[in-house]
């Protein structure tokens, strides 16, 4: 098993990986987004490329969607609070690194996403684990507090372009 910072490592998905370490190209705001959407509406150079499948054109129409559907950054202070809530109620059991990973928001890979949705399943349908989660059973609030991370995290781009 790969060592990972992400909660997937910490839940034991085989084939889990560690975040990429350069991005392509960094997002766009949603008021750049904005801006370079009404500039793409009115040239009718760019829509003809968007519509006959230019490359570049089309990666630029993606980040500008991308940007304008982006979900509002959550501000440090909230975030902060987020992370010591998250430690609390799992018994302060969750590794720092996985703690990190929630204070960037980082994110996860689609199979991580599809493990995680399979185990939360499972879990849910095993009335042992749930009477063990109801009690406060340590093991089961952090495997708890790991899934929520998890289906937490945006999920990456399985390919980067």
């Amino acid at each position: 098993m790969t060592d990972t910072n992400t909660a997937a490592g910490d839940l034991g998905m085989p084939g889990a990986q560690p975040a990429p370490t350069a991005p392509a190209a960094p997002p766009m705001s949603y008021a750049e987004a904005d801006s370079r959407r009404a500039e793409f509406m009115q040239s009718a150079e760019l829509r003809d490329k968007l519509m006959a499948g230019d490359v570049e054109t089309t990666h630029l129409w993606k980040r500008i969607t991308e940007g304008l559907s982006a979900p509002p950054e959550t501000p440090a202070g909230q975030r902060e609070e987020l992370v010591e809530h998250i430690n609390a109620s799992s018994g302060y059991q969750i590794r720092p690194e996985v703690l990190e990973h929630v204070r960037t928001n980082g994110s996860i890979t689609p199979d991580e996403r599809r493990m995680t949705i399979a185990l939360w399943e499972s879990r849910k349908a095993d009335p042992d684990w749930i009477a063990r989660f109801n009690r406060g059973d340590l093991e089961a609030r952090k495997e708890m507090a790991l899934i929520n991370i998890n289906l937490a995290s945006p999920v990456r781009d399985p390919n980067p372009s």
